[in-house]
């Protein structure tokens, strides 16, 4: 076999290989891009619901969660208008 015949042997096979193996390796790729999954544990909720970060949750960061702002004449157990890291956890108990 010649060296070039031999040479166009090789690209008659590389190229669709390489797209073969790109096909193949493309669903892995866009997996591992992908974000994580949330963490949806009351605690990880708390502090995505809780906005500025004080400890507390106002009626007005309890919007951005229906479940929570629905309930919250239940929720909030002192009547102080805001709920703390345990009565938010409690809640998710009952």
């Amino acid at each position: 076999m010649s060296r070039i015949h031999h040479h166009h042997c090789i690209h008659r096979w590389l190229a669709p290989a390489a797209i073969a193996l790109a096909v193949l390796l493309l669903p892995s790729v866009a997996a591992a891009q992908k974000a994580p999954p949330q963490d949806t544990s009351p605690q990880a909720l708390f502090a995505r619901i809780d906005t500025n970060s004080d400890g507390k949750v106002s009626k007005e960061e309890a919007t951005r969660m229906p479940s929570v702002a629905t309930r919250w004449e239940e929720l909030d157990k002192n009547k102080d208008g805001s709920l703390s890291r345990e009565e938010f956890v409690a809640g998710f108990r009952t």
